[in-house]
């Protein structure tokens, strides 16, 4: 709220602590993503990788968006694209590397096990 008394108060911003979005949007474009990971899996099961959004969006275009980089995915063992697509806030799930539990925000983009190919 907005002190009355300051000749020229400072707008209302909106909270800085508010809760994140549940889901990603396919819309996003990589460079909005630059400080967050993406997990791919296929459906050989052979072939698991966790990218740099950064690294992507440099290499893929930093207007991409995420749905356009998931379609051009594909697993170099059979070919296929991913069943599974996650973007996470830290690309390990458990620790920080000295043993510390850390909290992993992670976003299910597109999850396709247990459809038929």
């Amino acid at each position: 709220m907005r002190d009355p008394k300051l000749p020229f108060p400072f707008p209302d911003l909106r909270d800085p602590f508010a809760p994140l979005p549940k889901t990603m949007p396919m819309t996003s474009r990589l460079s909005e993503m630059s400080g967050f990971w993406i997990s791919a899996t296929c459906a050989c099961g052979k072939q698991s990788a966790t990218l740099p959004a950064r690294l992507m969006a440099a290499t893929y275009g930093w207007d991409v968006t995420l749905g356009e980089f998931v379609s051009r995915l594909k697993c170099e063992t059979c070919g296929h694209g991913p069943v599974l697509v996650e973007v996470m806030s830290d690309s390990r799930r458990t620790t920080d590397g000295r043993g510390h539990a850390r909290e992993t925000t992670i976003y299910i983009v597109l999850d396709r096990r247990g459809e038929p190919e």
